[in-house]
């Protein structure tokens, strides 16, 4: 098969599968008014005016009172759309090459701008990034400084974005720690996702949620449970902002120093706990002794 033909074929492909995720694809077709008729009243498909006050009228009417909240509503959820579309865009174009997903970028700028594409950009890992903006360069040579431009804006809110979604992820796997400190059954496990995993310090210890939810039920009591006390974490955040991974030193009154570590991910905007391993520490100075007590007790 010739491949320019399967990367032709293939793109198509993947433009039909994104299409739902930004209100297009059309070839040829410009930014169109949603609905049937459009919110400025205008016959379906009709560029909007640029005034995002007007609901309704001609252009020019003047819109007061409380009718302007319905556009202010309008638009934050618009914005909330687009940052979705984005994202799920990011994760789509995380497995194509990028011939395949440099038509998609295009067709998608055609409905959302460069800054709509900006943020599908940045939210890529940076050598797929590069991959894609030396390809966009290839094929699309005039407006590749556009975007580029564009990427520049959309990296520094980015990385406003990304700390923000790091203190929240901390703050989840600390509000996790309390919950079993304080032996809050429905606060622990509520924070957990429907599929995770939880590997404890004992060879055993390897449970899925129906499983660890019957051991935390037999240990927990209000009020008590069990207390590792977080010392120190790393945690990244992954280029999409879905899932987090992350390794910490724990303390506890009955074991000393330990480590975890997890997985999160992100859940309707919130953040759950995936995966989570709890070992401890051996001094290598120490670790053949600690080896042969391990396999006496196996005997």
């Amino acid at each position: 098969m010739d491949q320019r033909g399967s990367h032709s074929t293939s793109a198509l492909l993947w433009v039909a599968l994104a299409a739902p995720l930004f209100g297009c694809v059309h070839p040829g077709a410009g930014p169109r008014a949603p609905g049937p008729e459009g919110p400025g009243g205008g016959p379906p498909g009709e560029a909007l005016p640029g005034d995002s006050t007007q609901v309704g009228g001609a252009v020019g009417d003047t819109v007061a009172g409380d009718e302007l909240a319905a556009p202010t509503a309008a638009a934050s959820n618009a914005a909330a759309l687009k940052e979705s579309a984005a994202k799920e865009v990011a994760e789509l174009i995380e497995f194509m090459t990028e011939q395949d997903a440099a038509p998609l970028l295009t067709a998608y700028a055609e409905t959302n701008g460069v800054d709509g594409v900006a943020k599908i950009l940045v939210r890529l890992e940076p050598s797929k990034r590069s991959k894609l903006i030396s390809e966009l360069r290839r094929t699309k040579p005039k407006e590749v400084a556009l975007y580029v431009d564009a990427l520049a804006r959309a990296a520094v809110e980015a990385s406003l974005t990304e700390q923000e979604l790091r203190d929240e992820a901390n703050q989840v796997v600390e509000s996790w720690h309390k919950a079993a400190a304080e032996g809050d059954r429905d606060g622990y496990l509520g924070s957990m996702t429907p599929e995770a995993r939880f590997l404890g310090t004992d060879s055993a210890e390897r449970w899925d949620m129906t499983q660890f939810t019957s051991y935390v039920e037999e240990h927990f009591v209000p009020g008590s449970g069990w207390t590792f006390e977080p010392k120190e974490r790393v945690l990244l955040i992954s280029a999409s902002g879905t899932t987090a991974w992350f390794d910490e030193r724990l303390f506890s009154d009955s074991y000393g120093e330990l480590r975890g570590t997890g997985a999160l991910e992100r859940v309707e905007d919130v953040w759950k706990v995936a995966h989570y391993s709890m070992t401890f520490t051996v001094p290598n100075d120490v670790a053949g002794d600690v080896v042969d007590a391990v396999g006496r007790s196996a005997q």
